[in-house]
């Protein structure tokens, strides 16, 4: 397993209009990125320049109350999710279908892992329904409204009634060097639910493009369906009203 080095903040944060550097994306690979998030590897060097290796065990986000993370399996053999300590992790089958594997105690490697932190509260209950495009947005305004600092990277969920899901789980072994993310989504195993009920695991940050989030997204989400037991990258989703939101605890003044 790669070791890390931790370096302050500030060699990972930029300021708020700059988007994220080649230099600052190898930096990140080794570092936190606030005190509750930590990422391990680059978006942008495992899909363009083909650094699918694993970077860390997955076991480092599970087994832990309170623990979430998104991410890719190494070799991008499918996709990692962690809710409150259980590893989802979700495999591309050679049929065309995936399979998930749900364990605290797993044992694969992730090219991609981004890991935060929860504290045991209830959330709060969403007043409307919420697109994926606008979730950002929305997420930052009520984390803002809570007393969360919205300038460093914030781990979220959403549990409850969603519309128009659409998910993939990614499979490395159609994919080209150098693939868009597009030809990441398609390449791999791809699922649509009109109607489901499920929670989305999620990172929001402004800074980080290229790093977990792709250039034209201030998120990075997951689902998780335990009545289907499946799980994948959201592409499309609606979040509707009666879900339920966790934020982290306001920042400290």
């Amino acid at each position: 397993m790669r070791r890390f080095t931790l370096l302050p903040l500030v060699a990972t944060l930029c300021l708020p209009a700059c988007r994220t550097s080649a230099p600052e994306a190898a930096q990140a690979r080794e570092a936190p990125v606030t005190a509750g998030v930590v990422v391990h590897g680059a978006l942008r060097e495992m899909m363009h320049q083909g650094r699918t290796a694993s970077v860390v065990d997955v076991a480092q986000a599970a087994g832990r109350r309170g623990s979430f993370a998104v991410g890719a399996l190494a070799d991008l053999a499918g996709e990692v999710t962690v809710v409150d300590g259980e590893a989802w992790l979700s495999y591309a089958e050679q049929d065309g279908t995936s399979r998930t594997v749900r364990t605290r105690e797993p044992s694969a490697g992730a090219a991609l892992l981004v890991v935060g932190q929860l504290p045991e509260t209830p959330g709060m209950t969403l007043d409307e329904d919420i697109p994926l495009s606008a979730l950002g947005d929305r997420i930052a305004a009520l984390a803002q409204a809570q007393g969360v600092d919205t300038t460093q990277p914030i781990t979220f969920t959403v549990e409850g009634p969603l519309q128009a899901l659409a998910w993939h789980v990614i499979d490395g072994r159609k994919l080209r060097s150098g693939a868009s993310h597009q030809e990441h989504a398609s390449a791999g195993v791809q699922e649509q639910r009109a109607q489901a009920t499920g929670v989305l695991v999620g990172f929001y940050s402004t800074r980080h493009q290229g790093i977990f989030t792709h250039h034209d997204s201030d998120t990075h989400v997951h689902v998780v369906l335990p009545e289907e037991n499946a799980s994948g990258h959201v592409d499309n989703v609606t979040v509707l009203r009666g879900a339920r939101l966790r934020l982290p605890a306001p920042t400290a003044r």
